[in-house]
Order: structure tokens, then sequence, then C-alpha cells
């Protein structure tokens, strides 16, 4: 999957795009990937909402995007029946609940 479209696809809380666009067509490679970017990318318990390019910070506005996301590694690991993938990501959510 290329990178910008990983990037693009959490810009504006596309977490809860998640569903439709990967799990229901069945791209769980994909899926975990995007959201193991952006669960490598949080900060004070928020994720980027935006990647401008390699010379700038992420930009980190949203407080419901890291909550989408707590729900989208859930519906990923129930879409591919992966609950070690999903306990891997337990201390990234741990934070974000902390955060909270």
């Amino acid at each position: 999957m290329p990178t910008k479209l990983i990037y693009a696809l959490f810009e504006a809380r596309a977490a809860s795009l998640l569903p439709g666009l990967l799990l229901a067509t069945r791209r769980f490679d994909d899926a975990k990937l995007v959201l193991e970017t952006f669960l490598a990318h949080l900060s004070d318990g928020l994720l980027p909402n935006r990647f401008p390019d390699e010379r700038s910070e992420h930009e980190y506005h949203l407080a419901d995007a890291p909550l989408l996301a707590i729900l989208a590694v859930r519906a990923t690991a129930e879409a591919c029946n992966d609950w070690t993938w999903a306990r891997a990501q337990l201390p990234a959510l741990c934070s974000i609940v902390d955060a909270f």
C-alpha cells in the first residue's frame, strides 16, 4: 500500500471509513498497516490528523481520531480473527485511554 494512501486514510477522521475501505474488501494487512502507522505517531494520546511532508511537523488537532482508532483496531481484529495482532497494539491503545 502506498505511503501517501496510508496517510490520506486517517486525515479528517478516516478511521471511521476503515471498515468499508479495507475490511469489507478483505485487505486486512493494509488495514493493520494503516493502524500501526498512526499508532506509531501517538503524541499525548492523540493521533496525527495530517502528515504535511518530511520537512514539517505532524499536526495533532482531533480528539476523536484516537478513540476511533481503538474501535478500528477491534474491528480489524474481529474481521481477520487476529487477536494476537490486536494484543500487540494494546500499549498504544492504553496510552490513548490514559491520556483521556
